[in-house]
């Protein structure tokens, strides 16, 4: 079974600019946690970077916990629990009774006015 079968895998953290807080990047905090079988898991990094509407808040990334050898289950109960304990304000699943959650639609419309006030165009994804 695929679930069953080992690989390596890492969740990671992404730092990121407090939402909400416009151009002044005063704080930082835990804005996602993830977890990928990609190697360098810096990939994964990069395609948040392309594809979210907080990527131009990262400030930086690190590894939560790692393994040379995990099943996907094993990687899928991890990355869940360090979503409950963690609280990070961009997860959609898993997260929504975090009372800093941020929503999708919220998250793409600060990027927009971002966007906006640097003079570039609206952002969609």
């Amino acid at each position: 079974m695929k679930i069953l079968k080992r690989k390596p895998g890492v969740i990671y953290a992404i730092m990121t600019a407090r939402p909400g807080s416009g151009l002044v990047l005063t704080r930082t905090v835990l804005g996602y946690v993830g977890k990928t079988t990609q190697r360098p898991h810096t990939r994964r990094i990069d395609q948040h970077r392309k594809s979210q509407p907080w990527s131009d808040l990262i400030v930086s990334h690190r590894v939560l916990w790692s393994s040379e050898s995990v099943t996907a289950f094993g990687l899928w109960w991890r990355e869940i629990y360090y979503i409950l304990t963690r609280f990070p304000v961009y997860n959609h699943q898993w997260n929504r009774l975090n009372p800093r959650h941020v929503p999708v639609y919220r998250a793409a419309a600060e990027r927009s006015i971002r966007q906006h006030f640097y003079g570039g165009r609206m952002w969609t994804r």
